[in-house]
């Protein structure tokens, strides 16, 4: 059954902690964006409130998992180009490269954002057509936060995937640096851009979000993958690996939390979270450490991210409002709990069943040669 579900691999090589790791960003935005909305919505009268700030605070920085997803993007569509300049492997195709982009992800996306568009403006009456429409036709060219001083009007979530597309077209460009034939000063290259891009930012503050802002993430992908084709690709014995992959993840956390109580010190703490990000990738991606990344419903989970990235905050909103109005019992633990696993629930089926018909046939690189092969047919 688990089968079904899991994604189609372009290159025909299954890596499960890319999946993994999927899960980890994706689970993290998922339960910030359900523990906020619980946290605004709940206006229920309780006689008994619970503490749980512990918990709370730990979700206040979920976000965090958009840019462990910038991360895995850095580092998935550096591999070709990397493969190609460091291992004299296939020619990357720059027009293969970009039509993969548009016939992979741009059927989902469309099909979400104009679900919302209509939904906003016809059914819960939300935005005017005008107001909508233009958010939309921004969101799908991807230059909504050129325009806007705000994340996406339907949906919210769709700044990040601009980053992403922005990433998408300079990866060509980004990828010249795998031509630099020497190892060690190619990577002190890449690590001096990675340092250099959030001190840049920091001084320089632009009104828009780009790119700009977050590709010292996506250069740590960058890295990891020259490491993984260096001679670095074989197996180190490093004692307490697990320990220190450990350690590297929860400090990855840690650091976020410092940023967010310590804005004046934001610079300092960001550049230092670049370390534990790292070793964290490197123990799960090349030494293969990390044996929670490759559990099957985990690997299943993560390889639906997009889906669930796209429909799961509308969900969380179009269901949890009618909910929130049903009070379970007068403790808000036990109703934080129950509307937490409807929630989830409600989430993880749909976007089962959208990654099923829509996502994952998608995936199939020749799904547009079959479908006018079957016109074709008659069929």
């Amino acid at each position: 059954m688990i089968k079904k579900f899991r994604r189609i691999i372009s290159s025909g090589t299954f890596i499960p902690e890319i999946d993994g790791l999927r899960f980890i960003a994706i689970t993290s935005v998922f339960f910030y964006h359900l523990s906020e909305f619980l946290r605004v919505k709940d206006k229920n009268d309780y006689l008994i409130n619970f503490n749980i700030d512990f918990l709370n605070e730990i979700l206040s920085v979920g976000y965090f998992g958009v840019q462990l997803f910038f991360v895995i993007s850095g580092y998935i569509l550096s591999r070709p180009f990397a493969n190609m300049y460091l291992n004299n492997g296939p020619k990357v195709k720059i027009k293969k490269y970009f039509l993969r982009r548009v016939t992979r992800l741009e059927p989902p996306y469309l099909l979400v954002m104009s679900l919302l568009l209509f939904a906003s403006v016809y059914i819960v009456e939300k935005l005017s057509l005008y107001d909508a429409l233009f958010s939309y036709l921004c969101s799908i060219l991807y230059v909504h936060t050129f325009f806007y001083d705000v994340y996406p009007l339907l949906n919210g979530v769709a700044w990040s995937l601009e980053i992403e597309i922005q990433f998408y077209i300079l990866m060509p460009l980004l990828a010249l640096v795998y031509k630099i034939r020497n190892k060690k000063n190619r990577r002190l290259f890449i690590l001096f851009l990675i340092v250099f891009t959030p001190i840049f930012n920091w001084i320089e503050i632009f009104d828009f979000i780009s790119i700009l802002k977050y590709i010292h993430y996506f250069l740590i992908g960058m890295l990891l993958v020259d490491y993984s084709f260096g001679e670095e690709n074989n197996k180190r014995n490093i004692k307490h690996i697990a320990l220190l992959s450990t350690i590297s993840f929860i400090s990855i956390w840690i650091i976020e939390i410092c940023i967010k109580y310590n804005r004046n010190y934001k610079i300092f703490f960001e550049i230092f979270q670049m370390v534990p990000i790292f070793f964290f990738y490197y123990f799960a991606l090349i030494q293969k450490s990390v044996k929670f990344l490759k559990v099957p419903i985990i690997t299943t989970i993560g390889g639906m991210c997009y889906t669930i990235y796209l429909i799961h905050y509308p969900l969380i909103s179009a269901f949890g409002n009618p909910l929130m109005k049903i009070n379970f019992s007068n403790y808000s633990v036990l109703n934080t709990f129950l509307y937490s696993i409807i929630l989830t629930f409600i989430c993880i089926a749909a976007s089962s069943l959208f990654f099923l018909f829509i996502e994952r046939p998608c995936m199939d690189k020749d799904w547009i040669k079959k479908i006018f092969k079957k016109f074709r047919l008659g069929i």
